[in-house]
């Protein structure tokens, strides 16, 4: 199921945001959107984009349909779709049409064939470092040195604290099942994702994502009357209003944010949205949880 908060869509492959899917999947994953879809049980004609963005290129084409007698004309004329109609004025207004989308899509190819070889040269890079530790692997040495942090592993390997962070949280998608569902079944039963993240070594969007995408979050989703298991961990993680109004007050006074969301459980993020909404005097939707 498309995990879409209104403005960004969750990859369930690596648990990141964005607000289109399908490009991130090719470079990132060598997914295409219809193998995606496949692998995450998402119908086949659901859009891999957010709300608003669907609801922009929506907004684009009916300017397009104002704009264009042709096309309006077409339509009138009993045509069976509107994307018929723009694709047959679009290849008679540009005759070049079919050989720039073909550009398009040998850079995409090709995009996705650097990276994929970009990734292979760290992974060979990586192994060599482990090797010389006397592991065979760097897969073999993460799991021989289960305590550390991302910020260990980036001093011990003498790489940047975003790759070191990256392995980790790789390293959690090769999870014995028996954990992974233990942690799964200890978010549904109410602890916050934050606090179970750490103890499996993964990132709390990972396992947000892997929740979301159990059929016990379903299930506990359905028996509070929620139409998905996303809006229930979402509206479940969210944080009283006096909390949040607390938080604000603290940060207001002088202490950090950092300092506020640990002591809550949240991100520094979530403290700054409720810091940023109260001075700018929106409502507070209580959209800053952390999970």
């Amino acid at each position: 199921m498309l995990d879409d908060d209104g403005t960004q869509v969750l990859c369930h492959e690596c648990g990141k945001r964005y607000r289109m899917l399908p490009t991130h999947l090719l470079r990132a994953h060598g997914l295409t959107a219809d193998q995606y879809r496949l692998a995450h049980g998402i119908a086949p004609r659901q859009p891999l984009e957010s709300a608003s963005t669907n609801a922009k290129k929506t907004a684009n084409g009916y300017r397009v349909y104002e704009q264009r007698p042709d096309i309006r004309a077409a339509l009138g004329g009993g045509t069976k779709s509107a994307a018929a109609a723009l694709t047959r004025a679009a290849q008679r207004a540009a005759p070049d049409l079919a050989r720039r989308a073909s550009v398009r899509h040998r850079r995409s190819v090709n995009a996705a064939r650097n990276a994929a070889r970009q990734r292979e040269e760290k992974q060979r890079l990586l192994d060599a470092r482990a090797q010389a530790a006397g592991y065979p692997s760097i897969a073999e040495w993460l799991a021989g040195h289960p305590a550390l942090t991302g910020e260990q592993i980036a001093v011990r390997l003498g790489i940047s604290r975003s790759a070191a962070r990256g392995l980790r949280r790789a390293t959690a998608t090769r999870l014995d099942p028996h954990a992974r569902m233990a942690a799964i079944a200890r978010v549904v039963a109410g602890e916050r994702l934050r606090a179970v993240a750490p103890g499996i070594d993964t990132h709390p969007d990972t396992l947000r994502a892997w929740v979301v995408a159990s059929a016990e979050a379903h299930a506990a989703a359905e028996a509070a009357g929620y139409p998905d298991a996303g809006t229930w961990l979402t509206h479940r993680n969210r944080l009283p209003e006096h909390t949040r109004r607390k938080a604000v007050q603290a940060v207001l006074a002088g202490e950090s944010r950092a300092h506020v969301a640990r002591r809550l459980g949240v991100t520094d993020v979530a403290v700054g949205n409720w810091v940023r909404t109260h001075q700018s005097g929106e409502p507070d939707r209580g959209v800053g949880h952390a999970g």
